[in-house]
């Protein structure tokens, strides 16, 4: 390979994925920055490492999994988010698949500019002396950066925060902590949310395994089992790390969806949008094959989110509004 170029190569027998063959004696690697964004924890030795690419700064990222056939369907998770975001208008990090030698991960392209910087969301919460990382926490924190002198569009902020919740609790997300939550800085002081990351946890998959049984649990077992183990991720590293726990927050995405139009419409375009026929042939593009029984396990999480949506619309009451009316 010369001058950095990507060779792109079809290996059938590497999880019918398309990978790229990446040659590292002519790519670039650069010092892992602080500043740069956390795209979740990487094993292997190139595991989060950059590399200079013609497309710009990009980061190897693995999976942290012994099994292969897990770290497979984390990909297509992740992939396949990217897609879903796409069609209901949420910003996205790019991804693609690529392997180094032996090493099967995705290439994540650098979601800043140059002179922008980021900010994670448990650094805004802190700003504004808050730990729950609810949207009226956030909104009120925000005011933090305003008085500061930054140019905070509130509303538009906001409203970006709100889909990703409906998004993440439409697609099951087990891992949208405060440190995969991220705002955007530029050179002019416009903050703004940053692309989403780190989806390879969407559809269950922090607790999925590919057998049987999985397949076949009923919507209850589904979400009870969600409800019990995704509602906090221990990690030793960070210690406890604070999560929208969706389940318990349902009540308030559909009571703000019935109180504020604009909302209202988010929910409904992300709920009407969803297509997985056309995100997985989107998918098909690039080589990637999903098989038929995941394919049918991603719908049934789908269906059992959107039906779930529906049940607990039917008893929310006027009583149930608190502060919805002033979240904007």
């Amino acid at each position: 390979m010369e001058n950095n170029k990507i060779i792109l190569k079809n290996q059938e027998k590497i999880y019918n994925f398309c990978f790229l063959d990446i040659d590292l004696k002519n790519i670039k690697t650069t010092k892992r920055s602080t500043k740069s964004f956390n795209v979740g924890v990487s094993t292997s030795e190139y595991g989060n490492v950059w590399f200079k690419l013609p497309e710009g700064k990009a980061l190897f990222k693995t999976y942290n999994t012994y099994r292969e056939d897990i770290k497979k369907y984390r990909m297509i998770n992740e992939l396949l988010c990217c897609v879903l975001s796409k069609q209901v208008g949420i910003n996205c990090a790019k991804y693609t698949p690529a392997h180094i030698k032996n090493d099967k991960g995705l290439i994540s392209y650098n979601i800043l500019n140059k002179d922008e910087k980021l900010i994670n969301c448990e650094q805004v919460l802190k700003k504004g002396f808050y730990t729950e990382p609810t949207l009226f926490n956030i909104a009120e924190a925000l005011e933090y950066y305003k008085n500061a002198g930054y140019n905070v569009n509130k509303k538009q902020i906001i409203l970006d925060l709100y889909k990703m919740i409906v998004f993440d609790a439409l697609t099951m997300q087990t891992d949208r902590n405060t440190y995969n939550i991220h705002f955007i800085v530029d050179k002019q002081a416009n903050l703004k949310v940053a692309p989403l990351i780190d989806n390879e946890f969407a559809f269950f998959g922090e607790f999925f395994y590919p057998d049987t049984k999985t397949y076949n649990m009923t919507k209850d077992e589904i979400l009870r089992q969600y409800a019990v183990e995704g509602k906090y991720l221990i990690i030793e590293k960070f210690g406890t790390l604070k999560k929208f726990d969706y389940l318990d927050n349902l009540k308030d995405i559909l009571i703000l969806a019935k109180k504020n139009k604009s909302m209202k419409d988010i929910f409904f375009n992300i709920i009407d949008n969803i297509n997985i026929d056309n995100a997985i042939n989107e998918l098909k593009k690039y080589g990637i094959k999903i098989e038929d029984n995941y394919k049918n396990y991603i719908e049934k999480i789908i269906n059992i989110n959107i039906d779930t949506f529906k049940e607990v619309s039917k008893n929310i009451t006027k009583l149930d509004i608190k502060e919805s009316e002033n979240i904007l």
